[in-house]
């Protein structure tokens, strides 16, 4: 063989073998990618033998939170087992993950903490049980600190806490959007069943509905944290901005102040009340001032349609007019502000109810299905277009077909939608009324360091899916200086006598080898 021959030869292969090397340490990567998301099972210490034998981790009764919150990271499902956790630091779940329970078999026994969801997007939280004492701010906390994050879902929790608010909306000087409770119930809390609320510059939450939940007795007993309680708080702080709010097929019964309630002073557009029921507002012994039903602002952009209202202490529905209440029994639809133009047109089909709204040009569509089951229902509403922003405008008359789940709700908004200005004056009654929430942010983040898990411990799993390339990179480093000072090879490809370096080809063979019995290993464990 010629010595050009033989050179182009020795490089080609030595070229093709480096190739393989490279490649089979990138590929270890793909099964690291593949498992980041994984699905573990958490039983509690009392859980059952069957639970325990199929979980991930097994708590031991004592700070649970901690076992939770390992697994609890990006993009991680964790599924808890029928049984009692005690927890007495924050759960904190991470973005795109979800917490779900088996139903009010799985319990969370607070102890003066809740769950927190800081500045984090896309998470599910549903299918469990709060029990003990929650943290006064809220046993659910979902708040957003001076960032825009969206993509919220908390369903199926039966919340029996007590110490504090059930669930709350928080905005500080953030916005917080795409936000879902259905199914939740709020049972006989301190505070608020439901709270929106927020503080510094320019707070936004925006696109949150309610469907289905429920309150009982809010603040009713003699440990309420606040003497200004209602069931749904939906607009608290005054400088808030709240963007198309709807509750659906909502229900309190019994409220120490009023059932649904909206401060004066938060900018309100685009919400509406639907197939609601109010009970039993103004419990308050000294006399409620906003002992109603609906408590709304007659100024904002609300509708209240098709509810129903009884046994409320002042009245079914009381709207601030701009000087003064006004009190109206039984519940009726109205639109407000009462110079709006709007009209609302009920629409029933089969399993799908809702209401159409129109102004002029302006148009939404409140969409819901009456039953639990899933909808594929044809609505008449007019010709419409699919924008390049996602949303769905309406003009000039055809039909579109509405696909969603029980909860999920349709809402087509023409481009020039008409805004109402929010109320400018507060009632003086309510000027000098305390804060009805005292922890802040601010708060939160001053919790003592044995209520928040300092450590982050990551799951085995992932852990484990770091020895490819630890394996790669020191056992290879190793055996090369190994064989090198041993002079067992020359890093050459074809021996000067034109014969192959079988101890090269058989060193990058065996490389080879054991990368693809570590993916196939790391595969097989990320199935189980």
């Amino acid at each position: 063989m010629t010595t050009i021959k033989r050179l182009f030869l020795n490089r080609l292969i030595e070229k093709t073998l480096l190739s393989v090397f490279v490649l089979s340490i990138v590929f270890c990567f793909v099964p690291l990618k593949v498992s980041a998301a994984i699905t573990v099972i958490i039983a509690a210490s009392d859980s059952s033998n069957e639970w325990k034998s199929q979980a991930t981790a097994i708590c031991d009764g004592t700070a649970d939170q901690s076992e939770i919150n390992a697994y609890l990271t990006a993009g991680n499902t964790v599924e808890l087992a029928p049984g009692n956790f005690q927890c007495n630091g924050w759960i904190l779940p991470q973005a795109n993950s979800h917490l779900i329970g088996q139903g009010n078999d799985s319990i969370i026994n607070l102890s003066d903490t809740g769950i927190q969801v800081l500045n984090v997007n896309n998470f599910e939280l549903g299918h469990f049980k709060l029990t003990g004492t929650a943290w006064q701010g809220g046993a659910v906390f979902l708040a957003v600190d001076e960032e825009v994050k969206s993509g919220f879902q908390v369903h199926d929790i039966w919340c029996t806490a007590k110490g504090g608010n059930a669930f709350v909306v928080y905005a500080n000087s953030g916005r917080i959007t795409d936000i879902s409770f259905v199914r939740c119930d709020a049972d006989n809390p301190d505070g608020f069943g439901f709270l929106i609320n927020g503080e510094g510059a320019v707070p936004v939450v925006e696109d949150i509905t309610f469907y289905k939940c429920s309150v009982e007795n809010a603040g009713v007993a003699a440990s309420r944290t606040s003497d200004w309680v209602t069931g749904f708080d939906f607009a608290e702080y005054p400088g808030l901005t709240l963007n198309r709010m709807q509750a659906i097929d909502c229900s309190v019964n019994g409220a120490w102040e009023s059932d649904y309630h909206f401060e004066s002073d938060p900018t309100k557009i685009g919400c509406i009340i639907t197939d609601c029921t109010a009970t039993n507002a103004g419990i308050k012994t000294e006399g409620a001032l906003y002992g109603a039903g609906y408590l709304v602002d007659g100024s904002s952009d609300t509708i209240l349609f098709d509810n129903t209202g009884s046994s409320n202490e002042i009245a079914d529905i009381r709207a601030w007019n701009g000087s003064s209440f006004v009190n109206i029994t039984p519940a009726t639809n109205e639109i407000y502000p009462v110079s709006s133009s709007k009209i609302t047109t009920d629409v029933s089909q089969s399993n799908c109810d809702g209401v159409i709204v129109f102004s002029g040009n302006y148009l939404n569509l409140y969409l819901y299905s009456s039953d639990d089951n899933p909808v594929n229902q044809q609505v008449e509403l007019g010709n419409y277009y699919q924008a390049a922003d996602g949303r769905v405008y309406i003009f000039n008359g055809t039909k579109i077909v509405a696909q969603f789940t029980d909860y999920i709700i349709i809402r087509l908004v023409r481009p020039t939608a008409t805004t109402m200005s929010s109320a400018t004056t507060t009632p003086t009654a309510t000027t000098n009324l305390p804060t009805t929430i005292t922890a802040t942010l601010t708060t939160i983040n001053t919790q003592p360091t044995t209520s928040v898990p300092t450590t982050n411990v990551e799951p085995k799993v992932k852990q484990f899916l770091f020895l490819p390339i630890f394996l790669e990179t020191t056992l290879a480093i190793i055996v090369l200086l190994l064989l090198f000072g041993s002079g067992w090879f020359k890093f050459t490809a074809i021996n000067r006598d034109g014969t192959l370096n079988r101890n090269l080809i058989i060193f990058f063979l065996l490389s080879l080898l054991v990368t693809l019995s570590i993916m196939a290993i790391i595969i097989s464990n990320s199935f189980k």
